[in-house]
């Protein structure tokens, strides 16, 4: 299991939310489903940078941030991401993609915040093929207290 050093001075002084969705959003190309972006936060608050500020409650499918689901229907009205509706596994989901002025802030954030950008981007190389479901149980099996209000019978 490969472990990421917490470094919480690089997280506090350095990005916001919004940009480090943007960041995350870059990386992995294209996200899928409302579940997967915030089981792939909470992993990052809990795994990588602390202290993010996303409040995270415990919902139905486990961890969830209003604080987060805010931040990224702000980027989609700021038009730097979009929420295009895929089919996946026979239900209709979600994909989130940076638009072209998405990407230019991508690029100008990467470069700004190569430290960070290189610990994101790999952690991000590490869960961006997983399948919603997959990262779902992850988060299950490694958050066990996150699942008590879970609508998932077999977490």
């Amino acid at each position: 299991e490969i472990r990421y050093e917490v470094d919480e001075s690089l997280w506090n002084k350095t990005l916001k939310i919004n940009e480090l969705i943007i960041l995350v959003v870059g990386f992995i190309g294209c996200v899928y489903g409302r579940t997967f972006i915030q089981k792939l936060f909470f992993l990052i608050e809990n795994e990588l940078f602390k202290d993010m500020d996303l409040n995270y409650i415990k919902y139905h499918y486990g961890p969830y941030s209003t604080e987060l689901r805010d931040a990224v229907e702000a980027l989609k009205r700021k038009e730097l991401i979009k929420d295009v509706c895929i089919i996946m596994d026979g239900h209709v989901g979600h994909c989130y993609e940076l638009t072209e002025k998405g990407k230019h802030k991508f690029t100008s954030l990467d470069t700004k915040t190569s430290r960070v950008a290189s610990k994101l981007n790999s952690f991000c190389d590490r869960y961006k093929e997983y399948k919603p479901s997959e990262l779902l149980r992850l988060v299950y099996s490694k958050y066990p207290l996150w699942t008590v209000n879970s609508v998932r019978v077999n977490n």
